[in-house]
Formats: C-alpha cells, structure tokens, sequence
C-alpha cells in the first residue's frame, strides 16, 4: 500500500472508530433516558465522561496553550477528522474552532433528529470539559446546534 492509501485506510478507520464511540453514547442516553428521563440520563453521563476527561487532562497537562492543543487536538493535517481552525492562539488563550465532528456526523448519518444530535453534542463535550480543567485550563464550549455551520467552538483561557 503507498503512503496515501495507507493514509485514507488509517483515516477510515479512525473516523469508523468515532462513529462507533458516537452509538454507544446515543445507545447508553437512550437506555437511561428510559429508565431516568432525559436530564438525569444527560447528568449521568456528563458526571461519566467529566470523569474521564480529567483522567485525560492529567496526561495533558502542558505549560504553554500551543502545547496543550498539539496534544488535545493534534491530527495528521493529511487525515483531518475535526477540520480545527485556530482564529486566536495566543499565550493568554484560543479559540478553537471545529469545522466538523465524526461524532455529529455520525449521529446524523444514523437518522437522529438534530435536536438529539444537539443533546448528545452537548452530553459528549463533558468529555473536553474535564480535560481542559484537569489540564490547567478555562474554557467556554458552545456546541453544535441545528442549522450551525462546522461543530463546536472552544474557547480556551491560560491558568492564572
């Protein structure tokens, strides 16, 4: 296989990763919703990943923001799955700004309404959240929500 077959076959299955890690978190809000309600089963499961996330965070964890982002978000500029732009980065913080989500994509592709889509955007963003903070960081997330262009946007701010 040469490099960029190899490349788009790595790529495929990173993003068939996601798109996998995306069910299981709609099958297990799904199962909760049910047996909880809605706001319990998003409370659950943000209360989970947070947890997650900070376990991440810790290995994160970088002096410097431009550091921290190689190691959040860095991906092969030949394999982008998150399409992330930068507007601002500087030593006082960034803007993050994704330009798509295997995740939303994958909801979407399985046929959830958009307002589902939207919940699930915002239960799955508990995941950065309790990396930034772990990490050392401020944050502001806005997620996806319907008829948005790209995903998310992140706002980072430099511990004090």
């Amino acid at each position: 296989m040469n490099d960029d077959a190899t490349i788009a076959s790595l790529r495929r299955a990173l993003a068939a990763a996601h798109g996998e890690r995306a069910m299981i978190y709609a099958r297990m809000y799904e199962t909760l919703a049910r047996r909880l309600g809605d706001a319990d089963a998003a409370t659950v499961m943000r209360e989970a990943l947070r947890a997650r996330g900070r376990e991440i965070g810790q290995r994160m964890r970088r002096p410097d923001i431009d550091g921290f982002l190689d190691a959040f978000a860095g991906e092969p500029a030949e394999a982008p799955l998150w399409d992330m732009a930068l507007p601002r980065c500087d030593a006082g913080g960034a803007e993050v700004r994704m330009g798509r989500c295997p995740l939303k994509e994958a909801w979407l592709a399985a046929g959830l309404a958009p307002e589902r889509v939207a919940s699930l955007c915002h239960v799955a963003s508990a995941l950065d959240e309790g990396t930034f903070e772990a990490a050392g960081f401020g944050y502001e997330i806005d997620t996806w929500q319907p008829g948005d262009a790209g995903c998310c946007r992140i706002t980072l701010r430099a511990a004090s």
